[in-house]
């Protein structure tokens, strides 16, 4: 029963590489071509981010723009757009005069004070995040 279900399996390899123009830390680039595959696997689908040695693999998929493409000729069977994004939000407020004239909300916000932009890489790291997010939702949305 079990080699039955390993040959019925589809294996699909996860390609993730860094096609910016940008120059990042090499931890960085590494964490953000990490993909969790785990929670992707189903019964007769499994998921790899890294080749497995002896392992014929069925399928690719390409991110930045999400490619499924069969593994041995590799013609696509079908694409999905995918873009990230990275969206920093801070509120605070101040005020001059009486605090009770103002809504919940605001005076909610007056404890908080100004922060700094946030950095080149955590903005990266946000949006690679954001990508690998948005793959794991295709790929739960279409299933083999």
């Amino acid at each position: 029963m079990s080699d039955a279900h390993y040959r019925g399996t589809d294996f699909v390899f996860i390609q993730l590489d860094n096609h910016t123009d940008h120059i990042i830390p090499k931890e960085l680039e590494s964490d953000l071509l990490q993909i969790d595959t785990y929670k992707m696997n189903e019964l007769w689908t499994v998921y790899h981010s890294a080749q497995v040695e002896n392992t014929d693999y069925d399928y690719e998929l390409i991110v930045a723009e999400a490619e499924y493409r069969s593994y041995q000729n590799k013609q696509v069977i079908t694409s999905f757009p995918i873009v990230g994004e990275y969206n920093s939000f801070h509120h605070y407020c101040t005020h001059n005069g009486d605090r009770r004239a103002l809504d919940d909300h605001y005076r909610g916000l007056l404890g908080k004070a100004l922060v700094s932009f946030p950095s080149n890489e955590q903005m990266i790291y946000g949006t690679g995040e954001n990508l690998k997010h948005r793959l794991k939702e295709i790929v739960a949305a279409n299933q083999f």
